[in-house]
């Protein structure tokens, strides 16, 4: 039997690598956010389009199963505790590391009160149309999405490699 000689990097995954830095991990949560913003457009999309019954509101979620009401607030939830941990930790951070950026911060707390603003939107919403009124849903999602997808790009470009230099002891630039 043979054995082929396999590098350091699969023997011991963390040799080869340096080490993730914060920034990368925002990218990482944030590409799980847009994950789940895909699965919902594809959920609302079916209930717009017929494809799937708005009384039952059981969707295609295999991952978690659960109905696109669940899935939505959810992801509200998450995105909101997103939010609070990065102003209230992540932000200080950046302005304290990295004081050139603190327009940049300033900003994206400003997207953060805007974003919020969104998610009692679709929270309420739920709470009085439902699903009775699909097309009305998928507009404010997507108007959020699009918006969120806009902050997510902006807050990448401008802190994601301050944060690597901050977590990896480098000066920020």
């Amino acid at each position: 039997m043979t054995h082929g000689r396999q590098d350091n990097a699969a023997q011991d995954p963390g040799a080869a690598r340096p080490a993730k830095g914060i920034g990368d991990e925002l990218v990482e949560v944030h590409d799980l956010f847009r994950e789940r913003m895909a699965a919902i457009r594809e959920e609302i999309a079916a209930v717009t389009s017929g494809a799937a019954s708005p009384d039952i509101a059981a969707m295609s979620d295999a991952v978690a199963g659960m109905s696109l009401k669940e899935h939505c607030l959810t992801m509200c939830e998450a995105l909101h505790g997103h939010h609070t941990r990065e102003d209230g930790g992540l932000f200080r951070a950046v302005e304290t590391g990295a004081p050139h950026l603190a327009g940049a911060v300033a900003r994206l707390r400003r997207e953060h009160v805007v974003v919020d603003e969104s998610l009692h939107k679709i929270r309420a919403l739920f709470d009085t149309v439902g699903l009775a009124d699909p097309e009305r849903l998928q507009r404010e999602l997507e108007q959020l999405f699009n918006s969120l997808e806009e902050h997510f790009q902006y807050e990448e470009q401008q802190v994601v490699g301050p944060l690597n230099s901050l977590t990896r002891g480098a000066p920020a630039h």
